[in-house]
């Protein structure tokens, strides 16, 4: 599967460099219906389902992409309005999940009527569930572990591999330093032999859409 990251161009950069991406806990999204899109009929459920979502974040989190590249609400929103760049991967992964986007929330008790085989996928599906409003973000889920903590920051990350592949490297189209475009993209690590493109985004001249300019390819040794 085909998915960007909008990022500024400081961490853009710094994952290019490092061959890795910063994973997410779940706890600490954005949205505070993360992992919480449920509704109860008692505080004891209640408490069960955040007791279970703070034991799965303790070795599970997440890495959020979206399908889309050129929406120039997500430039905007995500990378420093137009200023920063978006990595295009391709995902290979068991554990990607589309995000649904809902009006309301699934209800706790059908998760107690589930089998113990169910719970996961049940766990997974609740985890990848947003309001409506969200539905513009087009958002993909790599769910991974977190292994060691970076020694210096202390956040986990994920490195570069076969089931999360550097594919694309997209500029903004606001992103004006071309001597450190020209050292970004000197600056990707041999992580395959595998192809990756990079240009700069324009303006779309018939929708409200980016659209890429000119397209460089750079073969892995």
């Amino acid at each position: 599967m085909k998915v960007y990251k909008f990022m500024s161009a400081k961490w853009a950069k710094e994952a290019i460099l490092s061959k890795r991406l910063k994973i997410s806990i779940i706890p600490t999204l954005n949205d505070p219906w993360e992992g919480n899109a449920l509704s109860y009929t008692s505080a004891e459920d209640k408490e069960a389902w955040k007791l279970r979502i703070d034991y799965i974040s303790l070795s599970l989190g997440m890495i959020c992409f979206s399908k889309e590249w050129a929406d120039p609400v997500l430039w905007s929103h995500y990378s420093e309005q137009h200023k920063g760049i978006v990595l295009g991967f391709e995902l290979n992964s068991p554990l990607t999940t589309e995000v649904r986007y809902r009006e309301r929330l699934t209800k706790y008790d059908d998760f107690k009527k589930t089998s113990s085989s169910e719970e996961t996928e049940f766990v997974i599906s609740a985890i990848s569930k947003k309001y409506l409003s969200w539905e513009y973000e087009k958002e993909v889920r790599l769910f991974t572990t977190f292994g060691k903590p970076d020694p210096v920051s202390g956040h986990f990350f994920r490195d570069f591999d076969s089931e999360m592949r550097l594919t694309d490297v997209i500029f903004g189209a606001r992103y004006s330093d071309y001597e450190e475009m020209t050292f970004v993209v000197a600056s990707i690590p041999s992580v395959s032999k595998e192809t990756i493109s990079w240009w700069k985004s324009t303006l779309g001249n018939e929708n409200f859409k980016m659209t890429p300019g000119k397209i460089w390819k750079f073969e892995q040794p």
